[in-house]
């Protein structure tokens, strides 16, 4: 919920500022050229927190932080291969367990001119690997489960190392600063398939960044 909160609030502090006389007259802003040839370059960042509260033992918390650098080219006017390397850092007792993770992911984005910003929607495919932190895990820790998923924000209540294809389905909003720079708005569905042929599916509700097109 506060991704999504986040985001919205986001969303009408920029279509504010685009739609005030003082924003017009100033001409701060010239419409996006994305032809075939551009290139993107930027990056998203994103946060989860967490709160776990098992049947017996203390509760657990903590936060999940994704930070995403990413590329692409725009192939025809409308259609961009993507690419991006994720980076997950946890932090907090929940997460004790947890080293450094990442996911490595590429596809295509479909982005369509509304007014004076873009909404774009696409999918993309790669890998995602969960790391243990130690070999030893905390008995709060296991008194949850064995293995507990939320996609690629996942919660991994095991000692040992997860990994596996990861399917993920971007939507968004891009709105102009410039004729070059841009923000990022939107929202991840994510499907994971791990080594043992587990399903999971999650919602990210919010992602924000800042992209370059040149």
């Amino acid at each position: 919920m506060k991704h999504l909160l986040l985001s919205l609030m986001s969303a009408i502090l920029v279509l504010f500022n685009f739609s005030s006389p003082s924003f017009a007259l100033e001409g701060r802003m010239g419409p996006m050229e994305l032809k075939t040839g551009t290139v993107i370059i930027g990056g998203t960042i994103s946060g989860d927190y967490v709160r776990v509260t098992p049947e017996s033992g203390d509760s657990l918390s903590g936060s999940m932080i994704s930070i995403a650098p990413a590329g692409g080219y725009f192939i025809t006017e409308n259609v961009a291969l993507s690419g991006s390397v994720e980076i997950l850092v946890p932090s907090g007792d929940a997460f004790s367990h947890l080293g450094k993770s990442y996911a490595i992911s590429a596809g295509a984005r479909y982005y369509h001119q509304f007014d004076r910003f873009y909404i774009y929607g696409g999918i993309e495919g790669g890998f995602l690997n969960i790391s243990s932190g130690s070999d030893n895990t905390s008995n709060n820790t296991l008194k949850i489960d064995e293995r507990n998923y939320k996609a690629d924000r996942m919660i991994v209540s095991s000692s040992y190392d997860v990994s596996g294809t990861l399917i993920s389905f971007p939507f968004g909003l891009i709105f102009p600063l410039s004729s070059h720079i841009a923000l990022d708005v939107g929202i991840k569905i994510n499907y994971f398939i791990d080594d043992d042929d587990n399903r999971y599916l999650d919602i990210n509700l919010g992602y924000f960044g800042i992209q370059s097109y040149f």
